[in-house]
């Protein structure tokens, strides 16, 4: 058998949900029962592995207990983009890298 799927008009779809979300506060929402936060002093490397281990996509950062920043999954995709480039790395280039992606790893 096939799948078919009823295409709604849009606002039919976004003036309900504009309405329920309208009637609600953000504290009605199911939210986890803990924060998972980042402390400024964290590499890169616990700082990822933190997000990964939570299953989230974004964290604040804390130093001293005080959000001093927002730390997300885009950060690190910037931060490799701009180690690696968008051209095939060189052996030479991919060693350079491999160096200094060493603090990036996690241990066992």
């Amino acid at each position: 058998g096939s799948i078919h799927c009823l295409e709604l008009p849009f606002r039919l779809v976004i003036m309900p949900l504009r309405t329920l979300l309208s009637q609600h506060t953000v504290k009605s929402l199911p939210l986890p029962d803990s924060l998972v936060t980042i402390d400024a002093a964290s590499t890169a490397g616990q700082a990822f592995k933190i997000l990964m281990d939570h299953h989230v996509l974004s964290a604040p950062v804390v130093k001293d207990g005080k959000g001093v920043g927002l730390i997300d999954m885009a950060d690190f995709v910037s931060f490799i983009v701009d180690l690696v480039g968008t051209k095939r790395p060189s052996e030479a280039e991919l060693e350079t890298l491999n160096k200094k992606l060493r603090p990036l790893r996690f241990p066992n």
